[in-house]
């Protein structure tokens, strides 16, 4: 993968947060470069496994792995424990980066402050042009991962 290539496909979201594909993570002095401390994967066992050779993390980075796949349901107290295992400068991905990622970091800006609206407005406009250029379609969640983020949502409402 070239660096443009990367770049194509790694978006930052907000200061502490970059959204990528599974790929992006192995390119350890690029992330580097951008300050990223810290790469959080959500993948299936299945993905996990097969990633762990074609795109390792390298050791520089505190690596924290959830396995959920695109149907699966994420609890909201799971949903936190995905949130705490961020590092001060974060690298969130799945395997394409426009589903699990994408409900994971939008979970993120909401916990940061910023209203639903807001956070999917930033999140969808920081990561359309990406997605575009690398899938030639538009950034969209599954309905399970969109029901995942609005059951985090009023878990943090009702508490």
């Amino acid at each position: 993968m070239t660096y443009d290539q990367w770049r194509a496909r790694i978006t930052q979201v907000s200061g502490d947060l970059w959204v990528s594909e599974v790929a992006c993570r192995a390119q350890t002095e690029w992330l580097l470069a951008f300050g990223i401390n810290a790469v959080v994967s959500i993948l299936t066992h299945e993905q996990a496994e097969e990633w762990a050779s074609r795109a390792p993390v390298a050791p520089a980075f505190k690596h924290t792995t959830w396995f959920y796949g695109d149907g699966d349901d994420i609890p909201p107290e799971i949903m936190d424990g995905i949130l705490d295992s961020f590092g001060s400068r974060t690298l969130v991905h799945c395997a394409a980066g426009k589903n699990r990622s994408i409900a994971v970091a939008l979970c993120h800006l909401m916990r940061g402050g910023l209203s639903p609206t807001t956070a999917a407005n930033r999140l969808f406009n920081s990561r359309g042009l990406a997605l575009a250029k690398v899938y030639l379609d538009v950034c969209g969640m599954s309905v399970a991962m969109e029901k995942n983020v609005e059951r985090w949502m009023l878990h943090k409402v009702n508490g």
